[in-house]
This record gives structure tokens, sequence and C-alpha cells, in this order.
């Protein structure tokens, strides 16, 4: 898992004091930037 997620994890965690029920993410497009 990358830093990334641990760290949607964490604000997911912080945001409803919970741990979050997702086991997968899944992204399907890419932000550029430049």
């Amino acid at each position: 898992m990358s830093v990334h997620h641990v760290n949607e994890i964490a604000q997911s965690e912080c945001a409803f004091g919970t741990h979050p029920r997702v086991k997968y993410r899944l992204h399907n497009q890419f932000l550029n930037l430049g």
C-alpha cells in the first residue's frame, strides 16, 4: 500500500472516528500538473 492510501485512511479515521470499511480503492485517472 502506498503512502497516498495510508494518508487517506488517516483522514477518514479523523473525519468519521472509525477505521474505513473499504478494502480496495480504484483510481481511474491521473492528475497531470505542468
